[in-house]
């Protein structure tokens, strides 16, 4: 997504700090992926079935599930779950040149390679998609040309080793939030921090960004030029800013994220060709 970095250079600087820990990977490690399709494997119907399709549970979700655990167990029906894809909706503002190029990421089974268990299998593939490394690489670089060191501490190898060779049935059970690395650190954790079933929500302080800077966002979105004119509806982009400031329920994190993407896209294409920064040639250039 769109944005920028966190300001950890800012941090760190006034901390004089000189090495900066992320939490990249917790997530992607310590959730329970794939222990429902390990307890069916190894008989345990009855936890499996609980876990794999627990009261309330909507139907289309039902049948995606069930479509999952057929496909891990029988790699002949593979792209069952193409039948019932979970997609969502393409952004209103996008233009209309480029709404054919708004695809959704599935997630790969990789049915091909051999592992020890289908957590291992699916915790290897949510440790490897292509966001990760850009994401680790843009922070490196970033963090770097700063005279700072990233450093990720979920993302060690032995810890990634040590964890990918867990057996499910010291997993815990399968919900939101539901973390291993709670109980491995029970010791070093205040009582607040053990407890909750929750973490750091993000949506009020990237609604207060746009929110601080809606004044000069408002000027972009209504100006007469357009840099993004091949990638962005302005009309419907000034229609989109205009609901996040007078409908409270539009004040989601998506659309605060939509905003503020639609704002740095204009901004740095009008930098790029000079526009505002420097008066143009006779042939138009900069």
């Amino acid at each position: 997504m769109a944005g920028g970095t966190e300001g950890f250079v800012e941090i760190a600087r006034d901390h004089g700090a000189e090495v900066i820990l992320g939490g990249a990977g917790g997530d992607l490690l310590g959730q329970p992926f794939g222990t429902t399709l390990d307890e069916i494997a190894a008989g345990h119907w009855t936890s499996g079935a609980r876990h794999a399709f627990p009261a309330g549970l909507p139907f289309r979700q039902v049948v995606g599930n069930a479509f999952r655990i057929v496909e891990a167990f029988l790699p002949s029906a593979s792209g069952l779950r193409s039948l019932l894809p979970n997609r969502q909706p393409i952004p209103g503002w996008l233009a209309r040149g480029v709404r054919g190029l708004a695809f959704h990421r599935e997630t790969p089974l990789d049915l091909q390679r051999p592992f020890a268990s289908h957590g291992q299998r699916a915790r290897w593939i949510r440790l490897n998609p292509a966001n990760i490394a850009m994401s680790l690489d843009i922070r490196q670089r970033h963090a770097s040309r700063a005279g700072l060191e990233m450093r990720y501490p979920f993302l060690d190898w032995d810890l990634v080793s040590f964890v990918l060779a867990i057996p499910f049935r010291h997993w815990p059970p399968p919900g939101q939030f539901q973390r291993i690395h709670r109980e491995a650190l029970r010791t070093d954790l205040p009582d607040a921090i053990y407890e909750r079933l929750g973490k750091a929500e993000f949506t009020p302080a990237v609604i207060n960004r746009v929110d601080s800077q809606i004044s000069d966002i408002n000027d972009l979105f209504t100006d007469r030029v357009w840099k993004t004119e091949a990638f962005v509806d302005q009309k419907r982009a000034r229609e989109l800013l205009l609901r996040f400031q007078r409908e409270p329920s539009s004040r989601t994190l998506m659309n605060a994220y939509s905003i503020w993407a639609i704002a740095s896209l204009e901004t740095w294409l009008r930098a790029v060709v000079g526009y505002g920064t420097m008066p143009l040639s006779q042939e138009g250039y900069p």
